[in-house]
């Protein structure tokens, strides 16, 4: 999956939802799962938060659900240059019953005459206190991560839209900037923080580490500010006293720990989530200390328990079995099995196995192959069928399929075609995208009419003088490339 994280990408940021009731026990619909961004390029990704309880999530591209998942991202490849599609993810309950769809976010895909790198970037400064501030921004398309300046350092780099700053002294002025290529920030703006009368600052917490992490769990662990022993002045203390912990991503704040505690577990996390976490330090002013050094928190990638495939349906025709099913979880392919028996392994959530034997007796079920290496689930219910009656002989699977589709996403030159070794009295043959008929030929050449930086799956049937179809043949599969940006 390298070349998903080498792909370029662009960019729209959504804004979150307001915040809901808390969802009844039982059937009560959850939360609608604000999207926090979506990525765009070669490959677009999606990010969002739900902080409710839910079974997996649906994903509508230009309106028409294209993805199921149970976790709070996923990468779409296979868009093309130049185009845009607007996206939005539903929350489905426990019961099975679904959220209001999320504010919308349209991604617009990187195209060519553009140097990103004199693009603006906005930034606001928000919740100005005496020692802290929230920076948000739009994070600009053509960059993964942007680093966050304050007064000319680098003090984060992040994949987010915002930042909180903390430990600043009070009636001081700032300089904040986003830069998105190297260190150079293309814009900032300024703000001062309020004065107050004492100059004492509490001291930040340290050493903020990782301990146990499940797939909806993350604990933490973080050494305590060390504080000067108090003095018996009168009438108030000599400097603030420590009132609280305060863990932050970004600008959001996920979680408060009383001074007596230097550990805490946030729950209610989805797996594969990653977090860039800060603990800081609050006296009981108000005032908060700088924070610690920021880690990449993450809940396990995969789960242990993976939803299976479920709604399998088939439709039977002389020697020909069409399938279809549905997903929860995010797979790279499924594998299709006549009861213990592998028969295929497709990308889609489609299949056309032909070549079957008339009033032949199948129970076909799906295995998926789940993305970053998750393995695979369990089997989904049996779906049975009896082939229609039809011919007994079939002449052969067309075979050495062979494309100039490219093995995985990139730029490249003319495309695409496929060819195959003509078959004894075939007359005619038909081309199939995993279970989608894309046309029929009387050579044995087609040409693929697909959009750039899409990916394909393709077999190929022999035809008959009598209409009758052959098994599929092996597949060939691989990427439609795409001119490059200059």
């Amino acid at each position: 999956m390298s070349w998903l994280r080498s792909a370029m990408i662009a960019i729209a940021v959504l804004a979150p939802l307001a915040p809901a009731n808390a969802a009844a026990a039982g059937s009560a619909k959850p939360t609608p799962p604000p999207v926090l961004e979506a990525t765009g390029g070669s490959i677009i990704t999606l990010r969002w938060l739900h902080e409710g309880q839910a079974d997996h999530f649906r994903i509508y591209e230009d309106g028409v659900e294209v993805a199921r998942h149970t976790g709070t991202s996923l990468q779409f490849p296979g868009r093309a240059w130049g185009s845009s599609h607007t996206y939005s993810v539903v929350a489905v309950g426990p019961h099975g019953r679904p959220s209001a769809p999320s504010n919308p976010a349209t991604a617009g895909l990187f195209g060519t005459g553009v140097n990103p790198c004199r693009q603006p970037i906005g930034v606001a400064v928000t919740d100005i206190t005496r020692t802290s501030a929230n920076l948000r921004w739009t994070r600009p398309w053509w960059a993964q991560e942007v680093s966050v300046q304050l007064d000319g350092a680098t003090v984060a780099s992040t994949s987010g839209t915002s930042q909180h700053l903390s430990g600043l002294t009070p009636g001081t002025s700032h300089r904040v900037s986003i830069a998105g290529c190297g260190d150079e920030p293309t814009d900032g703006t300024t703000f001062t923080t309020p004065a107050k009368m004492s100059t004492w600052q509490m001291v930040a917490p340290d050493n903020l580490t990782l301990g146990k992490a499940t797939e909806t769990t993350l604990a933490l662990r973080w050494d305590a500010p060390r504080l000067p022993p108090p003095l018996p002045t009168w009438p108030t203390p000599a400097h603030p006293e420590l009132a609280e912990y305060r863990i932050y991503e970004g600008a959001r704040l996920l979680a408060t720990a009383n001074p007596g505690t230097t550990s805490i577990t946030l729950t209610g996390r989805y797996h594969g989530e990653r977090h860039p976490l800060t603990v800081i330090a609050v006296d009981q002013n108000g005032d908060e200390s700088a924070g610690t050094a920021h880690i990449d928190a993450a809940t396990t990638p995969c789960q242990a328990t993976p939803p299976v495939p479920h709604d399998v349906n088939t439709t039977s025709s002389a020697g020909t079995v069409r399938l279809s099913w549905q997903q929860d979880s995010a797979a790279e392919s499924y594998t299709i099995l006549d009861g213990r028996t592998e028969v295929t392994t497709t990308w889609n959530q489609t299949a056309v196995i032909t070549g079957l034997a008339p009033r032949s007796r199948h129970g076909w079920r799906i295995r998926a192959n789940l993305i970053n290496e998750c393995g695979v689930t369990g089997l989904s219910p049996t779906a049975n069928t009896t082939v229609p009656t039809g011919p007994t002989a079939r002449t052969s699977a067309p075979t050495d399929l062979a494309t100039d589709l490219a093995e995985r996403p990139g730029p490249g030159g003319s495309c695409c075609q496929l060819t195959w070794r003509p078959v004894p009295g075939a007359s005619a043959y038909r081309i199939y995208d995993g279970g989608q008929l894309l046309g029929q030929a009387t050579t044995t050449r087609y040409v693929l009419d697909a959009a750039p930086n899409t990916r394909h799956e393709l077999r190929v049937t022999t035809v008959d003088g009598a209409g009758v179809e052959s098994s599929l043949s092996a597949p060939v599969r691989g990427w439609v490339p795409y001119l490059p940006v200059p």
